[in-house]
């Protein structure tokens, strides 16, 4: 597997000012059910189990920083409260926090958790979808149904990124074969996912 990254412009009042900065594609947000299918899929533990243990640890954690501890997860990394407010004197100078707020959660990760990072490969979008002519219909049916006949069921922005096309491209493009029953769509609008229509 590869990461898959895209370029984009910063903001500058002049060309020589902008700068391409890389960034990675998020095709899909795994939830924590996912992870724990995922856990259970390769371990004895059940499903059930390993969401009970995960939902009990976000809830120790968030109990920990809030009396302004650190979390340290052992291969993960270091959690920790970044807090936020105004500082004002009282009368006697002493500084006074107004208006106080956790800002955000800092995680700084450890460096084993890193370390499996170091052999990532990557792949660039425009590999795919910024090609000489576009992408026949013809080719279009033939990759999703190569994707399909390996994976049995894909998300629709995983289908997507392996057609090279925008969101409403894929969308136009795929309509035809929905139609005459080549591939179908399961899941909700939200969470889209697509498998190949099985003969009966």
């Amino acid at each position: 597997m590869a990461i898959n990254y895209e370029f984009y412009e910063t903001s500058g009042a002049t060309a020589s000012k902008k700068k391409l900065i890389v960034r990675a594609m998020r095709h899909e947000r795994k939830s924590v059910d996912d992870l724990a299918k995922s856990i259970a899929d390769s371990t004895t533990a059940t499903r059930g189990d390993i969401l009970l243990v995960l939902s009990a640890l976000v809830e120790e954690m968030a109990t920990v920083l809030l009396q302004g501890n650190t979390v340290e997860l052992d291969g993960l990394g270091i959690f920790s409260v970044k807090l936020g407010g105004d500082v004002r004197f009282d009368k006697n100078g002493k500084p006074v926090l107004h208006d106080g707020r956790v800002r955000n959660i800092n995680f700084r990760p450890s460096k084993d958790f890193l370390q499996r990072f170091s052999e990532a490969r990557f792949t660039s979008r425009f590999t795919a979808a910024h090609r000489s002519k576009p992408i026949s219909d013809e080719e279009v049916r033939s990759r999703t149904v190569d994707l399909l006949t390996s994976c049995d069921v894909v998300s629709f922005s995983t289908l997507q990124a392996h057609l090279g096309l925008t969101y409403a491209t894929a969308r136009r493009r795929l309509k035809p074969i929905i139609d005459d029953g080549t591939i179908r769509k399961v899941g909700s609008r939200a969470k889209l996912y697509f498998t190949l229509c099985k003969d009966e």
